[in-house]
Formats: structure tokens, sequence, C-alpha cells
């Protein structure tokens, strides 16, 4: 495999922003979007960066997604109207997932983007990022030592050690690290012809990136088996509405999780609007001879509602499970349903821009039984 590559400087942070720094300075791009590194250093915050001065400050690789999908805010920004500039946004791989989907459902313009990718081999809970700091670890070393020793982080978020999509190659340029034989050395690796055609500008030294591939392949192995056991213990757990309403016990129906969730982006939802108080208002007319009727709770509704809705586009990223105030762990509920989905549509969630959501498809064919019968 083809690539370039960054081993001027020692720490992939400080290679990555080399990098960086150059796209600025030879004027490829106007801007960048990327992760930087709060005052505190327990988090990382979306940052606009203009000067290259000012790119040290940035942590593509920290093992973290703060608040929101990186997705979200580039949507926010392009879907009125394209950007003037061009903008260079460094997302992880989920994040990409989620920015393809949006793009198909018309929420992202792609005009004067220049899609930077990260290799990514999992991410911290927010608060256990903070605590790692606080106890004068640092996550990003953390991360990579696991990774060079071939071993899971425990601590890493349960949709990481879930996720097999640890790159993704829609990014016009990918830097990377998965299949590096020599630690600190940043692979440049360009995907399209627009990364391409940047890389070429730049003074980087070309490479041949070896044992990528087959490294991939073996963290994707590992990781689909253990979705496979997590799927399995889940289902047993669920098992019927009486156990998903007790998984969802705790909940306080904050919509939290829709709020952070990059493909939930209609601009009013159906459960935070008047019509869904008239529909809790029928069933005081059913079966009111009963005596006691046992009516489905708002936020049971709520999760399930939303589950249907977006199971097929959803992308495995599980800023869901994180923003939960009381650590309901919708990944019991959310992964088994959404591989479900996905495998009855034969769908994989951002990964083709030109593959249509299955929301966004009617085959005449459907249509056929109903037809008959009516």
């Amino acid at each position: 495999m083809k690539a370039y590559c960054v081993s001027v400087v020692v720490g992939y942070r400080e290679s990555a922003n080399v990098f960086l720094k150059e796209l600025l300075r030879k004027k490829v791009v106007d801007a960048l979007l990327a992760p930087a590194e709060s005052e505190t250093g327990k988090s990382v915050t979306w940052t606009l960066v203009t000067e290259p001065g000012e790119v040290d400050k940035l942590n593509v690789f920290a093992p973290i997604i703060p608040g929101y999908s990186g997705a979200t805010l580039v949507s926010e920004i392009t879907r009125e109207t394209p950007l003037s500039k061009r903008v260079g946004v460094v997302l992880k791989p989920c994040e990409i997932k989620a920015l393809i989907e949006l793009v198909k459902f018309g929420q992202v313009n792609m005009d004067n983007l220049v899609l930077i990718g990260t290799d990514c081999y999992g991410t911290y809970h927010v608060l256990k990022y903070g605590e790692m700091v606080g106890e004068g670890k640092n996550p990003t070393e953390e991360m990579l030592r696991h990774y060079f020793s071939g071993v899971e982080d425990e601590n890493f978020r349960v949709h990481c050690k879930l996720c097999d999509n640890p790159v993704h190659e829609a990014a016009d340029i990918t830097m990377g690290f998965i299949g590096n034989s020599e630690p600190e050395k940043l692979f440049l690796i360009p995907n399209t012809s627009k990364g391409q055609g940047i890389l070429g500008e730049l003074n980087f030294i070309e490479d041949n990136v070896q044992g990528r591939e087959m490294k991939i392949k073996e963290i994707e192995k590992r990781r689909r088996g253990n979705r496979e056991k997590f799927i399995s213990s889940s289902e047993r757990e669920i098992g019927d509405i009486k156990k998903l309403s007790g998984i969802l016990e705790n909940c306080i129906n904050c919509h939290n999780c829709m709020e952070v969730c990059p493909i939930c982006f209609c601009k009013e939802c159906f459960f935070d609007s008047d019509r869904y108080s008239f529909v809790m208002e029928r069933y005081m007319k059913w079966d009111a001879d009963k005596g006691a009727y046992p009516l489905p709770t708002g936020k049971l509704q709520f999760h399930i509602g939303r589950m249907i809705h977006m199971a097929t586009s959803c992308v495995g990223c599980g800023l869901c499970e994180q923003s939960c105030p009381m650590d309901v762990e919708l990944s019991k509920i959310l992964v088994p349903l959404a591989i479900e989905a996905q495998r009855v549509y034969s769908y994989k969630p951002g990964m083709k821009i030109d593959e249509k959501p299955p929301l966004m498809v009617i085959d005449e064919s459907e249509l056929e039984k109903f037809i008959e019968e009516g």
C-alpha cells in the first residue's frame, strides 16, 4: 500500500500536527476543524484553527469523543449553506460513518471539505478519560500501548470493543498507525484523488505500509468475536418486554441519548412535541373495564420509537450510552437491534456514500401484499 510518512518528530500527536501545519502553511486548506486539548487536559474540545502556530493545541489521536460527534458539528455548519472557504475536518472512523449517513439524508454539504481520517483503536468514556489524566496517566499513550501490545483495554467504551471499523477509507487522507512496525512513524494514506493531489503538493517521503491490511483484519476479527458474545448475552438479558423495561428502569426520559446521536437530526422530534401528549390521552379510553391496565411508559415508547427510526443507520458510535446520566446500558438494546436490522436490509451504514439507506428506498413489490388484500 502506497503512503507518505512523517517521522521527523517523536510522538503520533506531534507527527500529525506537523502534517496539519503544512496544510495551513501551504494554503491547502484555510482552516482546520479538529479536537484540541481543553485547558485542564481532562478532555478535548472541537476547535477551528486558522493559524499554523495554533496547531500544537490539537490532539487528533486523543481516545475520546467529547460530548457529540464531529459529524454533528459539520452538519450544523454546512447544512444551510456550503462553506465559502476550504476546511480540513479531522474525524475518527465512526464519525466519518455518521457524516456519510448525514450526507445521504441531505444534512451535510461536502463542498470545500477536505476529509481527514484517523486510525482509532478505541476511546474512553469522557469521565474515565478525565479520571486517567487526574491520576497522571496519558490516555493517548495508554491507547497506543494497548495497540502495540495487541490487547484490548478493558477501560475502552463498550462500543469501541465491538467496533470492526478501526479505519475508514472514505477519508481523502488517513493519518494512520495501524500496521506500523516502527513506533512513532505516522503514515499519510491517500484514499481519493483529492487526497493524492494534496499529498503530492507536500514534501513528505513516499513509503510502503507493510502489514497494515493484515493488522486491520486481525482487529476486525477480534472485535466481531467480541460482538457475537455481547449480542448473545444481551439477547438473554432483554428477552421480553418486562426485561426490556427493567434495563430502562432508571431512565429519567431526559432525551440526552437523542440529543447526542448524530443520526437523530430532526428539527422537531415527535416525542418532544404536543402531538405525543394526545397519543397518551388515548390510553384512558382503552379497555377501561379491566380495572388495571398496564400502560407502556413514555420512556419505553421513546426508546422503542427512536430505535425503530434509526436502527438501520446506527453507526455504533455509542454516544447515546456515554451521554446517559443514569448509566443505562443502552448498548444491550441497540447493538443487537441495529445489527439485525442492518443484516435484514443487507446494509452497512456510513460506508458507501452512493448507497441509499433503507428508509429512503421504496420497493414497489413491498406493496403487492397490501394491494392484493385490498
